[in-house]
């Protein structure tokens, strides 16, 4: 199974983040809610995110079935390896675990909710790392797709003795959590392995 099951939960402070980069960013997010709506893409300042910019990656969600970059920040392209700007990440994802990127992503940009997920992953060279990944909408300006804004932090895992044991898949989503930002969670009840409100 590539997904165990997803957790919905009302109350952020209460998500067990990994990583300082998920915190700063949703603090940030927040910040920027005037009077509690998503915030607008336009009102992103760079400068305020410098630390967090290297792993920032901003998407645009222009149908169902596209995730397309529309930012990366420097270790983002290290990791993949390429420039991915314009570039669908659906296409990058293995087959079984297209239809849950999608989801999530949509999740996210269309039900108004955040969502934290952590998953491995082998790359630059072959190094598995274990992954956070923070999704969090965006208000697109007037006429622009739906947009998504995301911190991916990584923790290097020795090829030969990983938290995963030995059996674990490669690419495998470990947990994922769907949470409420304001505007309540949605009917989650049709996402394969819903499992709990917390």
């Amino acid at each position: 199974m590539l997904l165990k099951p997803i957790i919905a939960c009302t109350d952020p402070e209460a998500i067990a983040f990994e990583f300082e980069n998920s915190r700063a960013l949703l603090r940030y997010w927040r910040s920027k809610q005037a009077g509690g709506l998503i915030p607008l893409a336009e009102a992103i300042e760079p400068a305020a995110l410098k630390p967090l910019l290297p792993e920032l990656v901003i998407y645009d969600l222009p149908d169902l079935g596209t995730v397309r970059y529309r930012l990366a920040g420097t270790l983002a392209v290290q990791r993949l390896g390429f420039e991915p700007k314009g570039r669908n990440l659906v296409e990058f994802a293995t087959p079984e675990m297209r239809s849950l990127v999608t989801l999530a992503f949509n999740v996210v940009a269309r039900s108004y909710v955040g969502l934290v997920s952590h998953f491995r992953l082998v790359h630059d060279g072959g190094v598995p790392a274990r992954m956070e990944m923070l999704l969090l909408p965006l208000t697109p300006p007037a006429g622009e797709p739906p947009r998504v804004i995301s911190v991916i932090s990584r923790e290097e895992l020795p090829p030969e003795l990983t938290r995963f044991g030995i059996d674990h898949p490669p690419e495998t989503i470990d947990d994922a959590t769907v949470f409420d930002i304001g505007y309540g969670l949605p009917n989650l009840s049709m996402i394969p392995g819903l499992n709990a409100a917390a």
